[in-house]
């Protein structure tokens, strides 16, 4: 009877099965690698703003102006996309509608009576539609050709617009300007330049002109806040001027 109970107590201690409990361990506390440090940020350092260098050069007016201030007539719609309609009394109409900072333009180039003309129309929704502001006319007949372009020249989005006409081996442009609550104004012009092109920058316009050994002097017009003005002559032998 002793060696049974003695067997009893052997079999309650290894388990039911009779195979041996696994010893109990102790669990040690998991070790935590160091947590590695994050990389801060580096600070980029503030730009300093730049401040445009001042407009200089000579202040251009208006003598010599391709065009003119025409008298208000009755306001004209443009229909179905039909500008050509808006304008009966002209031959030969070119003509499309630009956005500028102050409005709607409308301009036109043809021929009235025989005379090559351009015509610079401003939106008017009192009047209900398109009316006359600028015209040029060519009693000599010389004109070959007119370009008329938008140009962001004073710092207020798209806010000028220049008519270029060329004629006689030669060419001459107008630039006015048309901000918000203002009206259209002619600013400036710059007549005959020899074989003369017109680029359009931010902020001001190049004028091209041949010195007759197949290069370009270029000159730069820039408005100062009150006036444009014509940089000094940038000669660059060799220099590709826009096209015509």
């Amino acid at each position: 009877m002793r060696y049974a109970a003695l067997a009893l107590v052997l079999v309650a201690a290894c388990g039911s099965n009779g195979t041996p409990a696994a010893a109990p361990t102790t669990t040690r506390p998991p070790t935590t690698a160091p947590a590695k440090p994050r990389p801060r940020p580096t600070s980029k350092p503030t730009p300093t703003p730049t401040t445009p260098p001042p407009v200089t050069g000579d202040v251009v007016g208006t003598a010599g102006a391709l065009l003119a201030y025409a008298p208000g007539g009755p306001a004209r719609t443009v229909t179905g996309g039909d500008c050509a309609a808006v304008f009966p009394d002209l031959a030969g109409v070119r003509c499309a509608a630009l956005k500028l900072d102050g409005g709607s333009l409308l301009w036109a180039t043809g021929f009235a009576e025989g005379d090559p003309v351009a015509r610079l129309l401003v939106l008017d929704p009192a009047a209900g539609g398109y009316v006359p502001c600028y015209e040029a006319r060519d009693d000599a007949h010389r004109w070959t050709g007119v370009k008329v372009l938008p140009a962001p020249v004073t710092g207020h989005g798209t806010d000028g617009v220049v008519v270029v006409v060329r004629h006689g081996g030669q060419a001459s442009y107008d630039v006015l300007t048309w901000v918000r609550g203002g009206p259209l104004v002619l600013r400036a012009a710059r007549s005959a330049l020899a074989d003369g092109r017109v680029a359009v920058r931010a902020g001001a316009l190049d004028e091209y002109a041949a010195r007759g050994d197949g290069t370009y002097a270029r000159r730069r017009l820039a408005w100062d806040g009150r006036s444009f003005r014509l940089a000094p002559v940038v000669v660059t032998p060799g220099a590709q001027a826009p096209p015509a």
